[in-house]
């Protein structure tokens, strides 16, 4: 380390390292805002469809009768595949945003940046990654979920 010190550049090579490190550091802060909007969603996504799926669950028949109310029931159905869609395409949104920033990042490090990743471990790099992300297919089964619910509805009334 002293003949680093020593070397007539050494603290311009230890400015370039302070200023990646600290641009690392940007996106990594970027990432985590990243990951909290999409852990706040999916945490919306789950409330508010519990919430619809036990308005649904309270407004069904008891002991074979009909269905009553019909159209309260097919607006809660209309309502849990809306959120279902909405929060299907907000998940993308972040997904897309975290891919971007990697991407970003991939090409514009700086040389001087001897540290870690600025992420554990990312998604591959296609164009379709950020699509087929596990989070994603949650609102996907709970909007199938809602269409096959409305199928029987129908069937029945």
């Amino acid at each position: 380390m002293d003949a680093i010190n020593q070397a007539p550049d050494a603290p311009e090579r230890l400015n370039e390292r302070a200023k990646a490190r600290e641009l690392a550091e940007d996106v990594r802060k970027l990432l985590e805002h990243e990951n909290t909007v999409l852990n706040n969603r999916i945490g919306w996504l789950t409330a508010f469809e519990g919430f619809l799926f036990a308005g649904f669950g309270g407004m069904a028949p008891k002991d074979g009768k009909p269905w009553e109310n019909i159209q309260i029931v097919e607006a809660i159905c209309f309502t849990g595949l809306g959120v279902a869609v909405i929060s299907l395409l907000s998940l993308i949104a972040s997904a897309i945003a975290v891919d971007r920033l990697l991407s970003w990042w991939n090409a514009n490090a700086p040389a001087a940046y001897d540290g870690p990743g600025v992420i554990g471990w990312a998604l591959p790099t296609h164009r379709w990654a950020p699509f087929l992300t596990v989070w994603n297919f949650l609102p996907l089964v709970v909007g199938v979920a809602w269409v096959y619910l409305l199928l029987v509805l129908r069937n029945q009334s």
